[in-house]
């Protein structure tokens, strides 16, 4: 080994020297023609050096772009996406049934939540990739920590006053008593701020009776024992099948558009999506929310189609009645950055009943998923 490297030597001396008598013995002239030749050489050495380097981060960008997209995209994530039964499940039916993929390693399964206390505490377990909720639970879970972002609203009001006697304006309900789930929850809020916008004072020109569930609304109007009542979509329609003789008195999405002067009726349920997805897996949170937004579109161009859906996924409502519903259900989907305005108007509102209803204060921008724009 020690006798090779000292050949290696001697032969690298013996060019060196040959180098050097060669340059010796060179011509003037030529000497001089190189010199300039040298000094060009020197001169864009350092471009080149800048191109190569510049060529290397370039390259290093990419590939570190390269991985970081590999590395959420190929990820392994089993995602749960929950959503109240009725308006909110019949928005994202196509995922449901056509479970489509949203990025490679990411598989979504779908969950009908029928109690909305199961929901809450799903999604202060953390349980939950995202959810469709109503937009006062939304605001609620975010002031009281629970690290979820509101994405999108996908259900624009689906509440409406039925009865079966005349009644041609707001002042006709004086005297009368109007019956409808829960005090304090969206259908009273609401009713009563119109209630108010139309001149009527809550509880006193108007009286309400409340029943503890939905299930038990529609019987109590069918039966006659109750002959004005505030229903939501899809229940309404299954109510005016059997009870032909009643009549839809007011649209509350219409009067609410009329009572604050916006072109937004009052946002009902939106989308959430954890923090940690947003935060760690950003592209897969886009596409939950492309998806929620494809189902919409496809479920208000195909309402057949969305009620054949419903009779195969079995989520309680017959496919037919689906299909009829359909138009008064108010689904249209908008980004957390269109549905803005409209959420500050009713939380306000909310607000303003009662700070309880929003969970105590209005929400900051942190509230919101704004990476679309």
């Amino acid at each position: 080994m020690l006798k090779s490297k000292k050949s290696i030597s001697l032969v690298l001396i013996a060019m060196l020297l040959t180098i050097s008598l060669l340059g010796g013995c060179a011509p003037s002239t030529p000497a001089e023609t190189t010199a300039p030749a040298t000094t060009m050489a020197k001169t864009e050495a350092p471009t080149t050096a800048e191109a190569t380097t510049a060529t290397t981060t370039a390259e290093t960008t990419t590939l570190a772009a390269e991985t970081t997209a590999a590395t959420e995209t190929n990820e392994a994530l089993s995602l749960k996406f929950a959503m109240p039964a009725g308006a909110p499940t019949i928005s994202i039916i196509k995922a449901m049934k056509e479970q489509p993929a949203i990025a490679d390693g990411v598989t979504v399964e779908y969950e009908m939540v029928k109690s909305p206390d199961l929901m809450a505490s799903k999604l202060i377990k953390g349980e939950l990739a995202a959810a469709i909720v109503p937009s006062n639970l939304a605001i609620k879970l975010y002031n009281k920590g629970i690290d979820y972002k509101y994405a999108a609203t996908g259900v624009w009001g689906i509440l409406y006053i039925v009865g079966n006697e005349e009644v041609n304006g707001w002042q006709d309900l004086k005297g009368k008593t109007i019956t409808m789930i829960g005090r304090g929850l969206t259908p009273d809020i609401v009713t009563r701020h119109l209630l108010k916008a139309n001149g009527l004072e809550p509880d006193v020109d108007v009286t309400f009776e409340y029943v503890d569930g939905a299930t038990n609304l529609a019987p109590m109007f069918i039966s006659g024992k109750s002959s004005i009542s505030i229903m939501p979509e899809p229940m309404l329609s299954k109510v005016m099948t059997k009870k032909q003789d009643s009549k839809i008195l007011f649209d509350l999405q219409a009067e609410w558009k009329n009572a604050t002067g916006t072109s937004d009726s009052y946002p009902q349920a939106g989308m959430l999506i954890k923090g940690d997805i947003i935060a760690n897996h950003p592209m897969v949170a886009k596409a939950l929310l492309d998806t929620y937004n494809e189902s919409i579109t496809w479920v208000n161009q195909n309402p057949e189609e969305a009620g054949a859906y419903a009779d195969e996924l079995k989520i309680g409502l017959p496919g037919k009645l689906v299909s009829k519903a359909l138009p008064r259900m108010n689904l249209m989907f908008k980004d957390s950055v269109d549905s803005e305005a409209a959420l500050e108007t009713y939380y306000q509102i909310l607000f303003d009943v009662s700070p309880k209803a929003i969970g105590g204060k209005m929400p900051d921008d942190n509230f919101y998923f704004t990476m679309l724009k």
